[in-house]
């Protein structure tokens, strides 16, 4: 019998780890003559680098205005970028953030340019920078003053609050720093934009000029990722993730019972926050973020649940869990630690 039950148990983690469904096509990569071709990406359009990676801050450009105008047509998005009036105020922060110096130096080495800018589209863009060769060697990242106004865990909050219906009674919280301020804003978000820069220099995630991007391939993403989009957890314990969807104007999932389902299934994934579970690039990117918050500055990455002031489903610091032992294995190999 129980030579039977160990055969059984071998079978089923033969299949959860081989299964791909006969159905998934690896479609092709919209990005990749952008990635490959734009003339604002090139490293000898832009700005001469000087030292301090915080005095990269420009405003925006025709070069860059057309980078950003491409990717908006790309995916579909209406909005013309434009420079914000804002951008003093935000350069003011950038002075003062501090980051650990592993994370200082990768900042310094990789950073072209920060762009505080409006109708972005979304909180933050990364756009890639190639040599003559079109080898990545660093990035711009761009970002939308009008949607990083809020304090750290209000933002953070606010974020996830977007994928759900809720109501008075309803309160899903996300902490990231015991200090709610806009420097842990632009903090964290400028991390998780430096985490896709990372992501492609190391060659942990297919290069956004390929014609196809493969995740399956990717040792990070084995069991989790099959495309950039498509997860083996759609076909498995996890069907609901692909239907996660931020900034919905007009979310149909309630918080309770479905955000606290799938939270619960979040805590035994792979995926170290709600946004993590939208892409495998982002998943990236989001366990960069938190691995420098919690690992390395000893911050407190804090989920929770509350229905009628009653806290109902609670957890902290996903990047410590189990499941984030690849990322935590990984970012020490690169000297972050």
């Amino acid at each position: 019998m129980k030579a039977i039950v160990y055969s059984l148990i071998v079978f089923l983690i033969s299949f959860l780890n081989c299964y791909q469904p006969s159905g998934s096509q690896i479609q092709p990569n919209p990005y990749a003559k952008w990635a490959s071709e734009s003339e604002g990406l090139f490293a000898k359009n832009l700005p001469k680098r000087i030292p301090n990676w915080r005095n990269r801050s420009y405003s925006l450009d025709p070069l860059r205005l057309k980078v950003l105008t491409e990717v908006n047509t790309i995916d579909g998005v209406d909005e013309i970028p434009e420079s914000s009036k804002e951008k003093a105020k935000f350069d003011l922060i950038l002075q003062n953030l501090n980051f650990p110096k592993p994370v200082e130096s990768i900042l310094e080495e990789y950073i072209y340019g920060i762009y505080f800018i409006k109708g972005l589209g979304s909180t933050g863009l990364t756009s890639f920078v190639i040599d003559e060769s079109k080898n990545t060697v660093g990035g711009i990242i761009y970002l939308d003053t009008d949607l990083i106004t809020l304090p750290g865990n209000d933002w953070a909050s606010y974020k996830d609050n977007t994928v759900f219906h809720s109501n008075t009674n309803e309160r899903l919280s996300v902490q990231i720093s015991d200090e709610n301020r806009m420097e842990d804003t632009l903090k964290f978000i400028l991390l998780h934009e430096l985490g896709h820069i990372v992501s492609v220099i190391k060659n942990q995630v297919p290069s956004f000029q390929a014609e196809f991007r493969d995740f399956s391939k990717f040792p990070l993403f084995k069991d989790v990722w099959i495309t950039e989009t498509e997860s083996l957890y759609d076909h498995t314990f996890f069907p609901e993730r692909s239907k996660i969807k931020f900034y919905n104007k007009t979310p149909v999932m309630q918080i309770f019972p479905e955000g606290l389902s799938i939270y619960r299934k979040l805590k035994n994934s792979a995926f170290v926050s709600l946004y993590a579970a939208t892409n495998g690039d982002d998943t990236f990117a989001e366990a960069f973020a938190q691995y420098v918050f919690v690992v390395l500055e000893k911050k407190k990455y804090k989920i929770q649940f509350q229905r009628f002031g009653t806290i109902e489903f609670s957890f902290e610091n996903p990047i410590l869990l189990e499941s984030g032992r690849r990322y935590r294995e990984f970012f020490e190999t690169i000297g972050l630690k």
